[in-house]
């Protein structure tokens, strides 16, 4: 086994995360700091790890995908000094902090919805990495009444991509569809697969059109469902059979596309 899924299992943390560890001296094995998160290993010989200084568990974790309803001013954070509205103070509050939850993709504060968090590193990835192109479904509330043919022609323009003018990047949709529209309010369904910074909040800027609410109802096979905000659950049987699917499906598509190399610039 590599070094880096030792680290990716054990504390559970994303692959670019464990490779950053690792490359940054972070990671000591019996004492000895590491830096290739490449390096051969035997857990089974394997005395003793740290990160950070702080001793990891060996034993193999028990295996956690939960999913959440993150309210409006929750921070998708595990830890913040200058705030006490985290998702951190949350799972302390449940009793599940030091399990090595992650949360894989994260909502803005002003956002709400559906965040997964898992001790799964490998599932981290497949649900983060843009390479994977995993389904991310959007409601928008848009507090106007918009016709429905320049409606219509917003969602093609945001299906063929539109150029943001500050970064350059290419923002799309991969569909688009009208939930509803009543007196003075629009809502929109929108489907994403990249998870570029602030997209949905871009596409609409770029239309000039408001934004009253954004929520996130689907990651990839799982769902918000009737959850309410602040309930956090175990997702379901199916959507764990579904999430297993996907992490197999990663597996062979990194083998056919060669070796993953690692973006140390950014955080999950």
């Amino acid at each position: 086994m590599k070094l880096l899924k030792l680290v990716q299992r054990q504390a559970g943390v994303a692959r670019r995360k464990a490779i950053k560890l690792i490359q940054e001296g972070r990671v000591q094995l019996d004492g000895q700091i590491v830096t290739n998160p490449f390096l051969e290993i035997d857990p089974q010989s394997v005395k003793e790890l740290r990160v950070d200084g702080r001793p990891v568990p060996l034993e193999p974790p028990e295996t956690l995908v939960l999913k959440l309803y993150k309210p409006r001013g929750m921070l998708s954070s595990l830890y913040d000094p200058h705030h006490e509205h985290t998702v951190g103070r949350l799972l302390k509050r449940r009793g599940l902090w030091g399990r090595g939850l992650v949360i894989a993709g994260r909502l803005d504060r002003d956002a709400e919805g559906l965040l997964v968090l898992t001790n799964d590193g490998e599932l981290v990835n497949v649900l983060t990495h843009p390479r994977y192109q995993i389904e991310k479904v959007y409601r928008v509330v848009i507090p106007r009444a918009l016709p429905p043919r320049h409606l219509g022609e917003v969602l093609r323009k945001m299906r063929r991509g539109v150029r943001d003018p500050e970064t350059g990047e290419l923002l799309t949709i991969k569909q688009g569809r009208v939930v509803r529209q009543g007196e003075g309010c629009t809502e929109v369904e929108l489907v994403l697969t990249e998870g570029k910074k602030h997209e949905v909040k871009r596409l609409i800027k770029h239309f000039k059109l408001p934004l009253g609410g954004l929520k996130r109802v689907a990651l990839g096979p799982v769902r918000l469902g009737s959850l309410k905000p602040y309930e956090l659950v175990p997702v379901s049987p199916q959507e764990r059979r579904a999430l297993e699917r996907l992490k197999r499906t990663s597996r062979s598509t990194t083998k056919a596309c060669g070796p993953q190399i690692p973006n140390l610039k950014g955080g999950s």
